[in-house]
């Protein structure tokens, strides 16, 4: 006697997945475009009910006619076996975001229905059609067009270069300490006084001439800001400027924030985050005294570019705000080792 299943038939439309889609974003369509609800397929497909996100390979290629090589192909969650297919995709994938609203076009899928692929944070731009989609774009007409930012695409390819050089973890890390920085450059003031060594302002500005608006969503500053994020990740990474501050004098270690001011990467003589680069600095000395003592970068951050250091100015008894007591060992100690 045969106690096999009936063998499920395929549905009436056929839907393939679009490159890098979300599961749940491709189920949505297979059944938009057969005219089921969501539950109902999923228990079509045989789906856990604990675990609604593990589908059967088998009864997703019998029901969609799609062969098993294009559907892991195309929907990255279905290549690792376990039910708890996201959390295996953290590492090399770090958001979901809307595809390419030209590319899905030439798939011919309606311009109504909305394709959630997965996001690496080395790729926040289609190349092929110049167009920004990032990791926060809920809406098509939030992809920004950067045919007249071709610094912005260089500065993908440079991203996806320090990725295969130091490691997505390292290129990560690194991107995030550079965007917390960037974000702080310009939170208050972004135009307050127009500065064209500062190149983030240079693109916001000719975003705002390009659409005639006063305002603009979130994500133009994003694709603004992404150049200096990854040009300040790249020094982050050097290998040079961390030999420079953890085994040379002070004086050199102040040259690393000369250089960001010199790219347009920060206002005054170094970054507003001080929490952020005093935390980068922790991590990397963790053992021992900080590269560069937290009074030094206070004295700093809104000290003129292009004035004698702060060091020279209280070696003179020039500061008009005394230090804190508890500062003042610190400060002898780092004024010997000049």
């Amino acid at each position: 006697m045969n106690h096999s299943q009936p063998r499920l038939q395929p549905l009436p439309r056929r839907v393939r997945p679009f490159l890098g889609e979300t599961l749940r974003s491709y189920l949505d369509r297979l059944a938009e475009a057969n005219g089921l609800n969501v539950d109902d397929l999923h228990q079509l497909l045989g789906a856990s009910r604990r675990h609604r996100t593990f589908i059967p390979i088998e009864g997703l290629t019998a029901a969609t006619g799609v062969p098993e090589r294009h559907l892991f192909y195309g929907l990255p969650e279905l290549r690792y076996n376990s039910p708890m297919k996201t959390s295996a995709l953290s590492g090399r994938f770090v958001d979901t975001t809307l595809a390419c609203r030209r590319c899905t076009a030439t798939k011919a899928i309606p311009a109504t229905t909305q394709v959630t692929v997965w996001a690496r944070e080395d790729r926040p731009i289609c190349l092929r059609h110049r167009l920004w989609l990032g990791y926060r774009n809920c809406r098509p007409e939030d992809q920004v067009n950067l045919t007249t930012q071709p610094e912005t695409i260089r500065a993908q390819v440079r991203h996806r270069r320090l990725t295969r050089r130091f490691g997505f973890s390292a290129v990560q890390e690194a991107v995030t300490t550079a965007y917390s920085i960037a974000i702080h450059e310009d939170s208050k003031e972004v135009f307050h006084e127009f500065d064209a060594n500062r190149k983030f302002e240079c693109r916001m500005r000719r975003f705002f001439d390009e659409a005639q608006a006063d305002r603009l969503p979130r994500t133009y500053f994003d694709a603004a800001h992404y150049p200096d994020i990854i040009a300040l990740a790249a020094l982050l990474l050097s290998p040079h400027w961390r030999s420079v501050m953890l085994g040379s004098p002070l004086r050199e270690k102040l040259e690393f924030f000369r250089e960001l001011h010199r790219f347009g990467l920060i206002r005054g003589g170094a970054p507003r985050a001080i929490g952020t680069v005093a935390s980068w600095l922790d991590r990397l000395a963790p053992v021992g005294r900080p590269p560069i003592p937290r009074w030094v970068l206070l004295q700093l951050q809104f000290w003129p570019p292009g004035r004698a250091d702060p060091l020279d100015y209280y070696e003179h008894g020039f500061f008009e705000e005394p230090i804190p007591l508890e500062w003042h060992e610190m400060v002898q100690q780092t004024l010997g080792d000049l």
